[in-house]
């Protein structure tokens, strides 16, 4: 009897040790929204993986509802996003549990009572097929006052130059481009000071090209002190030091640094380091504008998550991230975009996640007073996967209103100039995950939109605002 009885009492303390590990890893899982097995998916990609991001499993964090009414998102996701009003995403009659492919249907409904913003295709002259990769740059090239764009194709002959008719037509001209330069994102600029604009170019797999342009749709490879190491994914151009001439910034891919190309006005290059890269942080896009107001040009990456860099006027920069959501790995999280949501002078930014990070959605981020970010994203899906983002005001009452690309469809929010953001447009059957545009293509005064397809061999579109 002694011997069972000892036998009884330590099988006992067995079950109970674990039940006492399992309610700890199930807290652990609760409290965090990237699994063990999540981990192990997540892909940290290479320069040119096709992988199309999996969509991590979710876990039951809503608590249970006793009352009968609906009960706060307490998800992991609403603390990395801020308070931003989502609800998560629950499938009809299944109570608090959250489906494990999260779609934006279940946070994104226009109104009966919202007047919807339409758009009109005018992709006459476009490629329908191929994977159009990086973010496209628009301008008048050839100064017939309408604006034109560039962009680049990942498995073909890299760069292009698409002329706009100001009516929604589009024709394409021989360049010296036909060559296999790789692809990602451009930008445009006077590098030489002769009044015409100039394109940059950062090729994915070799240095930073510049073609001076003549005005005519004309090219010359200008590439003097350009070349660094990084294999870089996008660039944007703004006169960081105040001498008067166009200075290009640039992040790399696989290795996530930031390199700065200070330009002499003349076409020449002297290039220096602005943050190390990281093996394990991978950029995708930078823009830059005047984030804090102060009269100087700071920029916002994503590499590793966002972060805003704050410019001296003089070519060096001091990081202001406080705040800004972290992501749970160290893996590539897609666009971002500024603009003056608030009205005040400084810009906000939005960011897009996606599933490679741990976390998903969409979010605006304001910086307060005191140099914190904080989110104003009332109304915006916390659970979807989002490629880019733009900001624009498409409906003309002077307020920005937030454009987001998830999957195939193009979502509109409109901006209250605050903190709320109101479904109030849709375009579907658009193709894979892509980078976007605005800019008013035939001249009507409203803000139209430029879609670029990053997967699924589905070109490029132009949607005009009606």
């Amino acid at each position: 009897m002694g011997k069972h009885w000892k036998t009884i009492v330590l099988l006992a303390v067995v079950a109970a040790v674990s039940a006492t590990l399992g309610g700890v890893l199930s807290a652990v899982r609760n409290s965090d929204p990237t699994s063990a097995n999540e981990v192990a998916s997540s892909d940290t990609g290479t320069p040119d993986s096709d992988a199309r991001p999996a969509t991590p499993a979710t876990t039951n964090t809503t608590p249970t509802d006793t009352s009968g009414g609906e009960v706060e998102e307490t998800s992991p996701f609403a603390a990395l996003f801020g308070s931003g009003g989502g609800k998560g995403n629950r499938r009809p009659g299944s109570g608090n549990v959250r489906d494990p492919k999260p779609g934006f249907e279940a946070e994104f409904k226009i109104a009966e009572d919202t007047v919807p913003i339409r758009f009109a295709s005018a992709s006459a002259g476009l490629p329908t097929r191929g994977e159009w990769r990086g973010r496209p740059a628009v301008g008048d090239i050839d100064r017939d006052g309408n604006l034109d764009f560039v962009c680049s194709v990942r498995k073909g002959d890299g760069l292009h130059v698409f002329y706009g008719d100001g009516a929604g037509g589009w024709s394409e001209r021989p360049t010296p481009f036909n060559e296999n330069l790789g692809y990602g994102g451009s930008d445009l600029g006077d590098f030489n000071n002769d009044g015409f604009l100039d394109i940059v170019f950062s090729t994915h797999g070799a240095p930073a090209q510049m073609f001076v342009g003549d005005g005519n749709g004309g090219w010359t490879r200008s590439t003097e002190g350009s070349a660094n190491p990084q294999i870089l994914q996008d660039v944007s151009v703004a006169d960081f030091d105040g001498d008067g001439n166009d200075d290009i910034i640039a992040i790399g891919w696989a290795h996530g640094g930031v390199v700065l190309f200070v330009g002499d006005g003349k076409g020449a290059w002297d290039t220096r380091d602005v943050f190390p890269g990281d093996d394990e942080q991978f950029g995708h896009e930078i823009l830059t504008g005047d984030i804090d107001a102060d009269g100087h040009v700071d920029f916002a990456v994503t590499m590793g998550g966002p972060k805003v860099f704050l410019g001296d006027g003089k070519g060096a920069f001091k990081p202001a991230n406080r705040a800004l959501p972290v992501p749970l790995t160290k893996g590539t999280n897609f666009g971002i975009a500024l603009g003056d949501v608030t009205g005040d002078g400084t810009l906000e930014l939005a960011v897009c996640f996606t599933a490679m990070e741990g976390m998903r959605g969409i979010a605006v981020y304001d910086r307060t007073e005191g140099g914190a970010w904080e989110s104003i994203s009332k109304g915006l899906p916390l659970e979807t996967t989002f490629s880019d983002a733009e900001f624009a005001d498409l409906d003309g009452d002077g307020k920005l209103d937030l454009i987001g690309y998830c999957e195939d469809n193009l979502l509109v929010w409109r901006g209250d100039g605050g903190k709320s953001w109101t479904p109030s447009g849709h375009v579907g059957n658009l193709g894979r995950s892509g980078d976007l545009a605005a800019a008013d293509f035939n001249g009507d005064g409203r803000m139209d939109i430029l879609v670029v397809h990053r997967h699924g061999n589905s070109g490029v579109k132009a949607l005009l605002n009606r």
